[in-house]
């Protein structure tokens, strides 16, 4: 269960079912889950486009996801902060700077600070 490894989106819409198949509470857009997150794209299932997201799958319609290209680092990735090994946890697409914030733990702690592309180095892809 893994994406190409290179190609990632932004979440834009709600039209997302898990692999499960139990479809996701949609009461309001602003709450659902992988909203502006940045997920992993993979191959095309009929009508929708498999994305993984923390080791998670789900069914999306391509018309929710927005395609961003220069991403290389996803949620789950091992990657390296200030000469230190991390886990990325989460990864958020700022729409006003056009960039992806990172989210990490790192010695089994979460590091409060948003990262940019420029605070981190990959050290090995998640699955």
């Amino acid at each position: 269960m893994a994406g190409d490894g290179g190609a990632f989106a932004v979440v834009v819409g709600d039209d997302i079912i898990p692999a499960s198949g139990e479809a996701l509470p949609a009461d309001a857009l602003s709450w659902h889950p992988l909203l502006q997150r940045v997920v992993r794209i993979g191959e095309p299932a009929g009508s929708r486009v498999w994305i993984y997201y923390k080791g998670s799958a789900y069914l999306a319609d391509p018309a929710s996801l927005r395609p961003v290209g220069s991403i290389v680092i996803g949620a789950g990735d091992e990657v390296s902060y200030k000469g230190q090994p991390a886990v990325v946890r989460d990864v958020v697409w700022h729409f006003k700077d056009e960039c992806a914030n990172y989210y990490v733990t790192q010695n089994g702690r979460r590091v409060s600070k948003r990262l940019y592309d420029r605070d981190l180095e990959l050290l090995a892809s998640a699955p």
